[in-house]
């Protein structure tokens, strides 16, 4: 017995590790080299409009669907990228000053524009040796809309019989069809605060003669709201 216990302990041993200081880092994670997560929110429309399209703010809205990802450079610096669907609604106020594309008042009225949304950013974050996890961040970039055939929703009342009459009108050749502009994001693990500004025109100034007499117009042109990532 003593001899099988001296021969035990004679034994090499060929390998071993040592899991608690295996060092080799993970490349997938909140705060890894690569990370890919769902994101969605809601926001509201502001900023200046034109007087002959007035906007009722706070019944304007905007929610959207994405999926994110990110790449991280170093403790501070991210870069990443984001797709998603923009559904944004513009609701019209109906009084004297409404004159465009014409100057019929209805019980109410409405622009819808379904939208494809991308953008690129730079992330910076804040706070080291924070683990595995988001922490705060700054996201900033420029952002591509693509309307996906937006369309205008009147309703009013027949005045034959007093019915509620709904149409909606699809093919605006005045809209244009993308949208192009910046964004930020502010960030505190899967809470984000979220703004953009579209730096160019909502309709066709030069499709606007064909189809109205009111002159120029235009949509306000930010959103701004919440989102929270899905992970």
């Amino acid at each position: 017995m003593c001899a099988l216990a001296r021969g035990l302990s004679a034994q090499t041993v060929l390998f071993e590790k040592n899991l608690e200081n295996d060092t080799m880092p993970e490349r997938f994670g909140p705060n890894r080299k690569h990370y890919v997560h769902l994101l969605g929110g809601f926001g509201f429309i502001f900023g200046p409009g034109a007087k002959n399209l007035p906007v009722v703010y706070g019944s304007s809205n905007y929610y959207h669907l994405g999926l994110l990802y990110k790449f991280r450079i170093n403790d501070r610096w991210s870069l990443g990228a984001d797709v998603g669907y923009t559904r944004a609604w513009y609701v019209i106020r109906q009084d004297s000053s409404k004159a465009f594309p014409d100057r019929n008042l209805y019980n109410s009225e409405r622009y819808v524009y379904p939208m494809f949304n991308f953008r690129v950013f730079v992330r910076m974050n804040f706070g080291k040796q924070r683990g595995n996890v988001m922490g705060t961040f700054l996201d900033f970039g420029p952002e591509l809309l693509t309307s996906l055939n937006p369309k205008n929703h009147v309703r009013f009342l027949d005045p034959a019989n007093g019915q509620s009459i709904e149409v909606t009108r699809a093919n605006l050749g005045f809209i244009n069809p993308g949208w192009v502009g910046g964004f930020l994001r502010f960030g505190w693990k899967r809470y984000m605060l979220f703004a953009s500004y579209r730096i160019n025109e909502a309709f066709n100034l030069k499709e606007l003669p064909r189809f109205t007499d009111a002159g120029y117009s235009t949509l306000p042109p930010i959103m701004a709201g919440f989102s929270v990532g899905v992970y």
